[in-house]
């Protein structure tokens, strides 16, 4: 059954943040696990988190993951190597990857199936 109580009451908030709020996650998140991430493994997770912590986190998790870091470290840890940083991008973009293809998909059909589509349209009706 649906609540139609709800109806348009979702609404998306736009949340950015700062490079800097983003390092301070990192460093907070470090410290509990007793690593420091280093450079240029911190700017590159950080770059590629287009100012979103959730992205951030998902793909600190993964670098932690690729090295096979599982709990906290009995011995402070330094974290640098950039190349953990692009390969844990990477694999989070094949993840989103799917999503993304059925989305266009999905705009793209019902584009197409609107009555005035540019598809369906003789060339001279378009506009250049």
């Amino acid at each position: 059954m649906r609540n139609v109580n709800h109806s348009g009451r979702i609404e998306e908030i736009s949340i950015s943040w700062s490079n800097a709020d983003l390092e301070k996650i990192t460093d907070k998140g470090g410290g509990v696990l007793n690593v420091k991430f280093g450079n240029p493994l911190k700017s590159r997770i950080i770059d590629a988190s287009f100012g979103n912590a959730g992205q951030l986190q998902t793909l600190v998790l993964q670098a932690l993951d690729d090295l096979k870091i599982k709990e906290s470290s009995p011995e402070p840890l330094l974290l640098s190597a950039g190349e953990v940083a692009d390969n844990a991008a990477m694999e989070y973009a094949e993840q989103l990857n799917p999503l993304y293809q059925t989305f266009a998909g999905n705009i793209a059909s019902g584009i197409r199936s609107r009555k005035n589509s540019p598809a369906f349209m003789p060339m001279r009706w378009r506009s250049s």
